[in-house]
């Protein structure tokens, strides 16, 4: 805060003034400085530019929570909203009314929403609004027909005005198929067959690729662009938040900068906690935020991930996943050798692939060399350590929760396994069979 001393009609005041925090650590709402998708927004600037023939004029955003996914779409949306273009702003819902939600968007966008020609009318999401198209009274449309309408009526007003159209679909992993399906069909039309100017961008978790896309009918979403939004790097971390520091009215010291950047491990959800916590522990703006700022800015940005990004990211993968998850979890390096963890878990290197890469598709993990894995975020280690874990159930069925240790975790994994001896066991874990045996009739007792 800055404090100004004013002297009006002889007399002196003081007039305290609030610098507000520059950072904007909610999803979605676009940063004060966007750094490191330069290569994403030069690749979506080109296709604006030459049209429905660029390779990337319908591209899909890859990237788990936190990559910046949305702010991404919407920094699309303003791009080609400066270059007159109509944008079309939607969010994958998994209810089937994501169907007529789509529609009605793009025809409202077309100048159409809400005709009534005839008396079919479609609600969407249960608000009562619709959109109607000229057709006989005894036939109702299918979705398809009414999708590729609206779109090519978005797409015609395109050409009278020399400008296009852009969709954007958000949380992909997260649509109805069905819908998704009639959507990438009529794209295909509109844009690929008869070459109509509507650009199209989604985003979602990289998990759609297994999930929402792997649909027979979705061979074209198949075919199309890809960006994976990479990490940012120390060096981008560090202006993303130096930036919106100076520009708020502060400044920050090298040190602790550089401490700020390292702890982000190049999320800009990250970035954003960081420097938002930071700026609210330095009090005294006439200083540069300190160390001692960071760190705690840091510990309560990490609590933030853990409840916004950690918690769902986990959640949303299946069991196995999360009992390899945790076996990567005991390890303290930050490097962990797949022998190590195929020792640890019992399992073969083979097997432990397929979950591997479903943990890398998730966001997860990464593979800095060939047989080697580490944590995306370093803090995730510590709070998978911290998780309770179920022991079986009440009397009434309710699931028993405790805080278990993770090689008591893998122990309990093993119990059902009748040749899973405590000395083998051991030998996995790297301690004693007594251990385990202590353990294991703990977990019946």
């Amino acid at each position: 805060m800055v404090v100004l001393r004013l002297k009006l009609a002889g007399e002196t005041s003081e007039v305290t003034v609030e610098h507000s925090n520059p950072f904007r650590p909610t999803f979605g709402r676009p940063p004060h400085t966007l750094v490191g998708r330069d290569d994403a927004m030069g690749r979506f600037r080109a296709a604006m530019s030459v049209g429905p023939n660029h390779p990337d004029y319908s591209m899909l955003l890859k990237g788990p929570r936190g990559s910046g996914k949305t702010v991404l779409l919407a920094a699309m949306r303003d791009l080609a909203e400066a270059h007159g273009h109509t944008a079309v702003r939607v969010t994958a819902k998994p209810e089937p009314t994501f169907a007529d939600a789509l529609i009605e968007q793009m025809a409202s966008a077309a100048g159409t929403g809400h005709r009534r020609v005839s008396s079919a009318q479609v609600s969407v999401l249960g608000s009562g609004a619709g959109v109607s198209f000229d057709v006989p009274e005894s036939r109702q449309l299918s979705v398809h027909t009414r999708m590729l309408a609206a779109m090519e009526r978005l797409a015609d007003q395109a050409p009278r005005d020399s400008r296009g159209a852009l969709i954007t679909i958000d949380e992909l992993h997260n649509s109805n198929i069905a819908a998704l399906r009639e959507f990438a069909h009529s794209l295909q039309d509109v844009t690929k067959i008869d070459g109509k100017p509507v650009m199209f961008v989604g985003a979602g978790l990289a998990s759609m690729e297994e999930t929402a896309l792997v649909d027979p009918g979705m061979t074209f979403f198949q075919r199309i662009a890809r960006t994976q939004l990479e990490p940012l790097t120390v060096a981008e971390s560090a202006e993303a938040l130096r930036a919106p520091i100076e520009a708020g009215g502060g400044t920050i010291g090298d040190a602790a900068l550089a401490d700020a950047a390292a702890a982000t491990s190049g999320y800009p959800f990250m970035v954003q906690l960081v420097g938002y916590h930071s700026w609210r522990r330095c009090t005294d703006r006439s200083s540069a935020i300190t160390r001692e700022d960071v760190a705690a800015g840091i510990a309560a940005a990490v609590k933030d991930m853990e409840l916004q990004v950690f918690a769902p990211m986990v959640r949303d993968l299946s069991d196995i996943d999360r009992r390899v998850l945790a076996a990567m979890s005991a390890f303290d390096a930050p490097e962990i050798k797949l022998k190590d963890l195929s020792r640890v878990t019992g399992k073969p290197s083979n097997y432990l692939s397929v979950y591997i890469e479903r943990l890398v598709a998730a966001g997860v993990i990464h593979r800095p060399a060939r047989g080697q894995l580490r944590f995306v975020h370093t803090t995730m280690r510590d709070w998978l350590q911290r998780q309770p874990a179920e022991r079986g159930t009440t009397a009434c069925g309710t699931p028993v929760v405790t805080t278990m240790t993770v090689k008591e975790r893998i122990i309990a994994d093993d119990r059902a396994d009748a040749d899973a001896t405590h000395a083998a066991i051991a030998a996995r874990l790297g301690t004693s069979a007594d251990y385990v045996g202590r353990v294991r009739r703990g977990l019946t007792g």
